[in-house]
C-alpha cells in the first residue's frame, strides 16, 4: 500500500502538463521556422519574378528597337526605289522633250528661213 510518505519519495518523470508544454513549444518553434522559410522562399520568388520581368522587358525593348531599325531600313529602300523610278521617268521625259525640241527647232527654222 502506498502511503503519503512513500508517495513523496517516488520520483515520477515530467508531468503531463510539462510534456504537453514542451511539445507545444517545439511545435511553435517549427511554425516560426517554417514561416521564416516561407517568407524567404516568397522573397526569393518575388525577386526571381522581378528579374524575369526586367529581363523580359529589356528583351522586348531590344526586339522593338530591331523592328524599328528594320522598318527604317525598309522605308529608306522604298524611298530610294521611288526616287530611282522617278529619276528614270524624268530622264525619259527629258529625252522625249529633247527630241521634240529638236523637231520643233527644225520646223521653226524651215518655216522662217527661205530655202536656198
Amino acid at each position: 500500500m502506498h502511503t503519503a510518505a512513500s508517495h513523496d519519495t517516488v520520483k515520477h518523470g515530467p508531468s503531463l502538463l510539462e510534456i504537453v508544454a514542451a511539445h507545444e513549444t517545439a511545435l511553435m518553434d517549427k511554425v516560426s521556422s517554417t514561416e521564416a522559410a516561407a517568407r524567404e522562399l516568397l522573397d526569393a520568388s518575388h525577386s526571381e519574378a522581378t528579374n524575369f520581368l526586367t529581363e523580359d522587358y529589356a528583351q522586348l525593348e531590344r526586339d522593338v528597337a530591331e523592328l524599328r531599325r528594320n522598318a527604317a531600313e525598309a522605308r529608306e529602300q522604298q524611298v530610294a526605289a521611288i526616287r530611282s523610278a522617278c529619276d528614270t521617268k524624268v530622264a525619259a521625259v527629258r529625252q522625249r522633250a529633247g527630241v521634240k525640241l529638236e523637231q520643233v527647232f527644225r520646223e521653226v527654222v524651215r518655216r522662217v528661213l527661205p530655202r536656198a
